[in-house]
């Protein structure tokens, strides 16, 4: 948590200097109200996108926060006399406003959060680097490398185990949409899993201090540029897989909470450091017996534990640069779409229809590159469909303007029907079977088949539980 007056905002205890703290501080961070995570979301909103005094309804909306935590957290921020309700006439249920307290406190959180963000990307560098020791001694480099070696894979296993039981609470919670997106994470961390467990725990052991198919001993200078380069990497990967679980944590205190909007954060959150995470292990494999990543000289200062950022950059995924971003990101996106396209030819069950949120995440997975938004992507896909590579982005709006945009590789056309579906998706977020009949007036036949029509095209996802039974979602 980081105080600004009388509010506080999470972020991952390595972003913090301890060190300048007093154990006042610490005290103070660790007395602070899980529920209080959400007032800075709230005073976030009344300030910059609601502004009018708006209903808890409106205010759960934009927050992500549950109505009953909302207004918890509404009643709270009125006693510190930083919000305050207004009944208009004619009305019962009241409105929420800021005062003019609320207002200078939400300015507070957005210049120190500014100055926060700036600083947080290479906060998160330093962290990769944190505690990175390269003994002298071979025998113990390659003695480390294999101690780094299992506490990755228990960490791993750890972080997958949380996981797994969030997955339950979100089922508890009618939250599909939550659980599908940790399932992905879990399927990733197991990937990782497998190919971190194909390294070798002893590196000497398999060369036998020998070249292979030779006579020929490794030299000493050889030997140390070998074990050196892969336990730099070993440790940076531990480091940000500790990132990873620093992260994990809070999932389930945001679903405690209800917070479902911090929850999606926290998210990408962590699907952007898997991804870095994967770049990470695709430069341990290249290493081998004489062939490095680091030079000469960089090598020199990694075994003299003179450790910066300019070595550690070498391993992460490069930040695009804007004159190059649409050209790059052009590049990505058809290799892309040439996979899918291929990999649908063969599987007829792949669906041609994929929501834009969903294909962000595809492409962020297969660019070997950071620094894209949304925005950038479906500027690039624009341009493919006119080149008619693909069909295009489709939009679909409900009764309050909220878009459903799907990315269609193949023409498809969304009838009259399954636009009525999507709409009630998106305005009841999950759909039952009763659901549907009660909200159309459709008979269970037509359901059963539009439902199962929209999932295999992709429109719709579907969630099935011993809970909840069967439900159905969009992604936006």
């Amino acid at each position: 948590m980081f105080p600004y007056g009388n509010i506080y905002i999470f972020l991952p205890h390595f972003f913090f200097d301890y060190k300048n703290m007093t154990p006042r501080d610490h005290e103070k961070i660790r007395e602070i109200p899980i529920s209080l995570r959400g007032i800075e979301s709230i005073l976030r909103v009344l300030n910059n996108e609601l502004k009018d005094p708006s209903s808890i309804r409106q205010i759960s909306e934009l927050t992500g926060l549950s109505m009953r935590v909302a207004k918890n957290i509404l009643m709270q921020l009125e006693n510190l006399k930083q919000v305050e309700r207004i009944v208009e006439k004619g009305q019962i249920l009241p409105k929420w406003g800021l005062t003019g307290l609320g207002k200078a406190n939400a300015k507070a959180i957005e210049k120190s959060s500014n100055g926060l963000n700036k600083k947080t990307s290479h906060r998160l560098l330093e962290h990769l680097i944190n505690n990175i020791q390269i003994p002298k001694n071979a025998d113990e480099q390659n003695s480390k490398i294999g101690a780094t070696h299992r506490n990755f894979l228990n960490l791993v296993d750890k972080i997958k185990l949380n996981l797994s039981k969030s997955m339950g609470i979100c089922y508890n919670l009618e939250q599909p949409i939550f659980a599908e997106r940790l399932g992905s994470i879990i399927r990733k961390l197991k990937s990782i899993k497998t190919n971190f467990s194909s390294f070798r725990v002893n590196p000497l052991s398999f060369y036998d201090l020998q070249k292979k198919g030779t006579k020929k001993k490794i030299t000493a200078r050889k030997k140390k540029d070998f074990l050196s380069e892969i336990l730099f990497i070993n440790q940076i990967l531990l480091n940000q897989l500790n990132i990873i679980s620093e992260l994990e944590l809070e999932i389930n205190k945001n679903l405690e909470q209800e917070n479902y909007r911090l929850f999606n954060e926290i998210y990408n959150q962590i699907a952007d450091q898997i991804r870095i995470l994967n770049y990470l292990l695709q430069k341990r494999t290249s290493v081998d017996d004489g062939i490095h990543i680091l030079a000469e000289d960089e090598l020199i200062l990694l075994q003299k534990n003179k450790v910066g950022l300019s070595l550690l950059k070498k391993f992460l995924p490069p930040l695009i640069q804007d004159d190059r971003k649409e050209e790059m990101l052009k590049e990505c996106l058809l290799s892309l779409i040439s996979d899918l396209l291929v990999e649908n030819s063969k599987n007829y069950n792949k669906p041609y229809n994929i929501p834009l949120v969903s294909f962000y995440d595809l492409a962020k997975d297969q660019c070997k590159f950071t620094g894209f938004s949304v925005e950038n992507l479906e500027q690039v896909l624009i341009q493919i469909a006119e080149q008619g590579l693909i069909s295009g982005i489709i939009e679909i709006k409900d009764d309050e303007n909220h878009i459903f945009k799907i990315v269609q590789l193949k023409p498809y056309d969304v009838s009259v029907d399954e636009i009525k579906l999507i709409r009630l998706a998106i305005r009841l977020k999950f759909l039952s079977m009763a659901d549907v009949m009660e909200n159309l007036g459709w008979n269970q036949s037509k359901v059963e088949k539009h439902l199962q029509t929209m999932t295999n095209n992709g429109l719709l996802r579907h969630s099935q539980s011993y809970l909840q039974g069967d439900k159905w979602y969009i992604l936006m």
